[in-house]
């Protein structure tokens, strides 16, 4: 399994190229890329190919492979929402880190499903969802790269694992995969559960540590039971990238970044 860092907490601290350096440094042999339109943002949609190769050349230069890629903004634009102009907003943007992912060398795209509301019911939701992905996969397959659905207990859809594994055999390609964020699944049930459920379907594993009433936490530092998690991967025969996603914080970035890399071995070494 390689050890992933999410550049989220960092970067605001540090441009592209030394959170990419520190993060080799601290142990970390690959990163993921947050897309979105923050000033902070190291990605933002319509970046020209020649401004996506500079970021690939700081991986190179900085030793790291670029894993994958994420966004906080499928939160805002949502795959289930009932207007047209809003998920054609999420479809693009979803493209634009397809397109991205394949001239960075990613294999894999985070993307949040959607959410149920007041005025999107539950059924059209799934529908919605399953629609869009489904042509998505089509043009990831074509790119060489995966869409990791992540799993979201606030955004109320796909609660269940039972359900999730369902959505996934719905679809029916290879290039729509779970991404599966540990500490989410603490709301719902138990995470080495869901790794087996979702055995042969993960594309990428998020480790992040949540506690009830507390929300995110440094890894080892909430409720997630690791030991188990490291097994349950391990017994699944998961070899891909595990990404750590540390909660913001105020100061020293680096020693974050070196905690959390000490923290993510002693959790895959178990």
């Amino acid at each position: 399994m390689r050890k992933a860092v999410n550049d989220w907490a960092f970067r605001r601290f540090w441009p592209l190229e030394r959170w990419m350096a520190e993060a080799r440094e601290a142990g970390f042999t690959a990163v993921e890329c947050n897309a979105g339109p923050e000033p902070e943002s190291y990605l933002k949609p319509g970046m020209t190919g020649g401004e996506l190769d500079a970021v690939r050349r700081s991986a190179d230069e900085a030793g790291v492979e670029i894993a994958s890629l994420s966004t906080a903004q499928l939160n805002e634009w949502r795959l289930t929402s009932g207007s047209r102009d809003e998920r054609a907003k999420s479809e693009n943007l979803i493209r634009f880190m397809i397109e991205a992912a394949h001239r960075l060398g990613a294999r894999t795209v985070l993307v949040v499903p959607g959410m149920v509301t007041p005025d999107t019911g539950y059924d059209e939701a799934y529908a919605r969802a399953m629609d869009s992905l489904r042509r998505l996969a089509a043009e990831a397959s074509a790119a060489g790269v995966v869409i990791g659905v992540e799993n979201v207990p606030g955004n109320r859809f796909l609660l269940s694992p039972l359900e999730f594994r369902r959505f996934i055999d719905e679809a029916d390609s290879p290039a729509l995969r779970v991404y599966l964020d540990i500490g989410n699944v603490l709301p719902l049930g138990f995470p080495e559960q869901w790794i087996r459920l979702m055995a042969g379907r993960l594309a990428a594993v998020q480790a992040k540590d949540m506690r009830e009433g507390a929300g995110a936490l440094p890894l080892l530092a909430g409720d997630v039971n690791w030991p188990a998690v490291a097994a349950a991967l391990k017994e699944t025969g998961f070899a891909g990238t595990v990404t750590a996603t540390p909660p913001a914080f105020l100061h020293y970035p680096r020693q974050v970044m070196r905690d959390t890399a000490s923290q993510l071995a002693a959790i895959l070494v178990e």
